[in-house]
Parts: C-alpha cells; structure tokens; sequence
C-alpha cells in the first residue's frame, strides 16, 4: 500500500512539474509575442547594434595590430570581414534597398528622395569601403607600412559605418515614424520579420552571432579604455 501511495506521489509531482515547466513555456512564447516590434525602426535599431559591435570588434582588432599583439592573424580580419560583409551590413542594406527604400518611394514619391539617394550611396560607400578593407589585408605580413593601410582603411570603414547609423537614427528614422501609417508599419515589419526567419532556417543567424561573440572575445583585451 506504501508503495503504491508513493508512486501516486511521484506521478503527481512529475505532473506538477511538467505543468508548470509548460506553463513558463507558454508565457515565455506570450512575452515574445508581445514584445515584437511594431514599426520599421525599432528593427533598424537592433541591427545598428550588430553593426556597432562589429565596428568595435574591428577597432579593438586594429589596436592589437597596432601594437603587434599576435592574437590576431590574418585570419582573424578575414572573419571580421565576412561577418561584416556577408551579414551585418548586407543585411541591413539589403531590408533598405530592396524593401523600405522602394516602398517610400512608390507610396510618397518624391518626398524626402535627396535623403533617400543619400542614403543609397552611403551603402554603395560602405560596401566599398569593406572592399578596400579586404584587398589591403593581402600585404599584412609585408611590414609597417601594409599594416598602416589596413588600420587606415580599417578606421575610414569604421567612422563612415558610425556616420551612416547617426544619419539614419536622427533623420530617417523620425521621418518614418511620423509619415507612415500603422498598416503600412505592420506590413513592413512582417516583411522584414519574413526575412529574419529565412535567416535563421538557414542557420545564418546562429553562426554570424557566434562568429561575433567569438571575435569580441578574441580581440577584447587590445581595447584602449
């Protein structure tokens, strides 16, 4: 009789458990749920993150040149490269020009299109510049003056991303939010949600982060504080 006491205790307990472990499970669904963005920007926002972390990855990763510390190689500017290229700028751009840009510009026509075109050439500017960068690393072991290039080209990358970002964040971003509608906001967030998912199916999104997490730790003790 005890034991069949106990075992109904154990069961219950499991139950108890497994119904509260489900519960959290749910709430912790609702909470992201509820926390989804509800403009265009709030998404912008969290890519300028990535992309400010990444310029700080870069600079960090150029003092350590710098100073000749050989925690970073050759390799390790290659990666800061393709994290920045392949994913934390392109990604960005590519919301921008393929879906925001043209949307403003086929809904408001000419309004604000000095910024916009601007804004178009700036990405033009960055991805050259990224460019510039990778070419210059090909003479990393080739002396003082190959490595003044690369921090050269480096920092212009840097202060141009720096630049772009405040652009964006002072005047299109207000802009946007003052002029677009809460149904055109929810369409443009589904897109741009739609291709965070792609990103994330793919298996894109979990290995960039972790490219970065390992690239600030890799470069972190070169940082002038």
């Amino acid at each position: 009789m005890k034991k069949i006491y106990l075992f109904a205790v154990i069961i219950s307990g499991v139950c108890l458990g497994g119904c509260f472990f489900s519960n959290n499970n749910r709430i912790s669904e609702n909470n992201r749920v509820e926390s989804r963005p509800t403009n265009v920007t709030d998404i912008l926002s969290q890519e300028f993150d990535y992309m400010e972390r990444m310029a700080v990855v870069l600079k960090n990763a150029v003092e350590c040149l710098t100073k000749g510390d050989d925690r970073v190689t050759r390799e390790t500017f290659t990666e800061i490269v393709e994290v920045i290229r392949d994913f934390s700028d392109k990604r960005h751009q590519e919301k921008e020009d393929a879906v925001l840009f043209p949307f403003l510009k086929d809904v408001h026509g000419n309004e604000n299109k000095d910024l916009l075109g601007q804004l178009l050439m700036e990405h033009v500017s960055l991805r050259d510049k990224i460019r510039d960068l990778s070419v210059s690393l090909n003479g990393m072991y080739l002396g003082k003056k190959a490595k003044k290039k690369i921090a050269k080209n480096a920092n212009t990358y840097i202060n141009y991303t720096m630049k772009h970002i405040n652009m964006e964040k002072k005047k299109l971003f207000p802009w946007i939010n003052e002029m677009l509608k809460s149904d055109e906001q929810a369409m443009l967030v589904k897109k741009f949600e739609d291709m965070k998912k792609a990103e994330v199916d793919s298996g894109m999104y979990e290995k960039y982060t972790i490219m970065l997490q390992s690239l600030e730790g890799q470069v972190r003790g070169c940082a002038n504080y």
